[in-house]
């Protein structure tokens, strides 16, 4: 959508200046519901170089009463390791030659009469493509299991940041308030206050992690002798 809709269709650069890569990409349904896009100003708190993006959708037809979701099940999720530059021609040895002959031969008959091709026998093939890259990256990369902790809509972040303290929701406060300002009236001032509160809600994040870890470090080093079964009980939990 970057360039194409709302507020940017000038397509503004959202990478150093000088790239347009990120974008969002829709199905044909959801784009009737697609009210806006915009590539807003660069924010050191969410990326070194990339700028934010705002996706505004407009479902106020299909909205919900009573709605209370919490994702946090707990269950162990398998994903596919990180892409890995390295091991390109070994995930290429990998690609499963037989099922890409058999794919392809589909494909052929399928195009032979482009009448015949609906949205059943697209979706067929674009599935069977992706379980072919993935069975691949999956012999490649590995697998691991990692336990996923949601949120809850009704009352936040369910695994809470300890580190996450009183300066911090203080600054974090201030820099959502300069945030307001600068989008209600744009002027050089408030971009430059934005810029200030940004900064020093960023700092305020980093030094209280620090001090954090710190102290943290120092519990786990006197508990490991004097409370070993508490000490190995958060070592495990940290390890779910």
């Amino acid at each position: 959508m970057n360039g194409r809709i709302g507020n940017d269709e000038v397509g503004k650069p959202t990478s150093k200046n000088t790239s347009v890569v990120d974008y969002a990409i829709s199905t044909a349904d959801v784009l009737y519901l697609v009210e806006n896009f915009d590539v807003l100003p660069f924010s050191s708190l969410y990326s070194d170089i990339h700028c934010p993006l705002e996706l505004v959708l407009n479902c106020s037809n299909t909205k919900q009463s009573n709605v209370n979701i919490n994702v946090e099940s707990g269950e162990n999720n398998t994903y596919i390791g990180k892409w890995n530059h390295d091991q390109v021609n070994e995930y290429k040895e990998n690609l499963d030659k037989e099922s890409i002959s058999q794919l392809l031969s589909f494909i052929m008959t399928k195009t032979e009469n482009v009448q015949n091709v609906d949205k059943n026998t697209i979706d067929e093939i674009v599935n069977e493509i992706r379980d072919v890259l993935l069975n691949s990256a999956r012999n490649t990369f590995g697998e691991f299991v990692q336990k996923t902790y949601g949120f809850d809509y009704t009352g936040g972040k369910q695994n809470h940041r300890d580190w996450f303290n009183t300066e911090c929701r203080r600054e974090r406060r201030a820099f959502r308030k300069s945030k307001r300002l600068y989008k209600r009236y744009g002027s050089r001032i408030f971009k430059e206050r934005l810029r200030r509160s940004e900064t020093l809600y960023k700092k305020t994040m980093d030094k209280n992690i620090r001090s954090f870890n710190v102290d943290l470090r120092s519990k786990m080093k006197k508990m490991r002798t004097k409370n070993p079964k508490e000490f190995w009980k958060i070592i495990n939990r940290g390890s779910e």
